[in-house]
């Protein structure tokens, strides 16, 4: 912004109040524009703050220094730049980017074709799609949410109905879904991320925190829960899952690689409860290895198993060796290959 006009901002003139259907003649200026009927402008706007109970159509840019409310149908063809807050309750369509400074709160259906920039917090109460990337504080979605590129969200992200993500997934703070989940990237997350409904993620799956989907999971490339992992139903992985704490689970898992982590429960719960599913059968194609202790049931592992303490239970098929360094049991109806005691070193 030029000095010239940030002089002018001193001496801001009184609104411009519209009460009936208004052509508004593109240009700067230095003051609110508070429509209640109708108004539309075929070039650029730039005010103070906007503010719209009837309809609205601008064929340009809409720039408000102080923020933007509307209450009727909300189109602008190029792009939308609040530097305070942004809210809309009724339908919004804008073909360029909006870039929020503040605040962005929708309750009615939101239509970006660019991209979505929100410094602080961006709240949808109804449908959200938007064209190219989101950038966002923080982000909570109660209906249908699609972005055609990137989702970064410095802070939480919470969804409340299904979301589609073109792109990677980037998450400063913690993950919630409760309903469908699709993300044709990778997902980041640097807190906990939680999977109440069906997750189908086509790259990789990196959490910092603790890791839980109860409905079906599917990741395409490698998985990782530092803090922890539980699958509770159907789970597919396509490469390694990897944890420094414990992994549950207690349904079907088909893992292409490797799991390695602190300890191992497949069909069986982290205190012992037992989830006999002879029916439902869990498939490693590689190698099980963990640091204290692995106990499986309904599981056939291609490759070895590696642990201080191994436990194998009924229905339970290992290929490889059974690696272990203070105790082994097995069920009379586990079927494994060879058993060799190592040393704690040998892990």
């Amino acid at each position: 912004m030029h000095d010239e006009y940030n002089e002018e901002l001193n001496q801001k003139e009184p609104p411009m109040k519209i009460s009936g259907g208004v052509n508004i003649p593109p240009g700067r200026y230095n003051r609110d524009i508070k429509v209640s009927g109708s108004c539309r402008s075929d070039g650029d706007i730039e005010c103070h703050f906007f503010k719209a109970s009837g309809s609205v159509h601008i064929g340009g840019n809409l720039i408000a220094l102080e923020g933007i409310s509307s209450s009727g149908s909300f189109k602008v063809d190029g792009t939308v730049q609040s530097e305070e807050d942004a809210k809309f309750s009724s339908s919004v369509k804008v073909g360029g980017n909006v870039i929020v400074g503040e605040n962005l709160k929708s309750s009615s259906s939101f239509q970006c074709k660019g991209r979505l920039s929100v410094e602080e917090e961006a709240h949808f109460s109804s449908s959200a799609k938007i064209g190219e990337e989101v950038i966002v504080g923080e982000l909570h979605v109660s209906s249908t949410f699609l972005t055609g590129g990137l989702l970064t969200s410095d802070g939480d992200a919470k969804f409340s109905s299904s979301a589609h993500i073109e792109g990677d997934c980037v998450i400063g703070g913690g993950l919630k879904a409760s309903s469908s989940f699709n993300c044709r990237g990778s997902v980041q997350v640097d807190e906990d991320a939680k999977f109440s409904s069906s997750a189908t993620i086509n790259e990789n799956v990196l959490v910092s925190g603790y890791l839980h989907a109860s409905s079906n999971f599917s990741a395409g490339g490698k998985v990782v829960a530092d803090a922890g992992a539980k699958f509770s139903s159907n789970a597919s992985i396509g490469k390694t899952l990897l944890s420094n704490n414990a992994v549950e689970i207690t349904g079907k898992i088909e893992v292409m690689e490797n799991i390695e982590a602190s300890k191992v429960f497949i069909g069986a719960n982290v205190i012992g409860f037992k989830f006999h599913r002879s029916n439902k059968v869990s498939k490693i194609h590689g190698s099980i290895i963990a640091v204290h202790e692995i106990d499986i049931e309904d599981t056939y592992v291609d490759g070895d198993l590696r642990a201080e303490r191994v436990y194998l239970g009924p229905n339970t098929k290992i290929f490889g060796t059974v690696y272990y360094v203070s105790e082994f049991r097995a069920d009379p109806k586990a079927h494994y290959a060879n058993a060799q005691q190592i040393g704690m070193e040998e892990l």
